[in-house]
């Protein structure tokens, strides 16, 4: 924390102005306020998983350059955490969108 004063300042001061907002606020703007909030963490979260996403990929280009195709032995880890990302779908459901798609051409 002693490295990050002004980072724990300026949270601090947030916090302290959205509880005083929170105060001010009527019943149903603070559904608002809440509903944003809950979106902008999502937003963040989501951001976070791409950010590691994107690391773990650097990562796996590095295995690569250096050990020649290592990264071929994670493949299954890999797509493991692609499809938990939502990057990708299972079999099942690329064929249900392949078969959709046929039907609406």
């Amino acid at each position: 924390m002693q490295r990050h004063v002004d980072y724990y300042a300026r949270n601090d001061e947030i916090l302290r102005l959205g509880k005083e907002l929170g105060e001010e606020l009527t019943d149903e703007n603070k559904e608002h306020v809440v509903s944003l909030e809950c979106a902008w963490g999502q937003r963040i979260h989501s951001f976070a998983c791409h950010a590691f996403y994107c690391g773990y990929r650097a990562a796996l280009r590095v295995i690569d350059a250096v050990g020649g195709l290592e990264s071929m032995s994670m493949i299954d880890h890999t797509l493991l955490l692609e499809y938990r990302l939502g990057y990708i779908g299972s079999y099942e459901q690329v064929e249900r969108e392949q078969e959709r798609k046929k039907k609406t051409a």
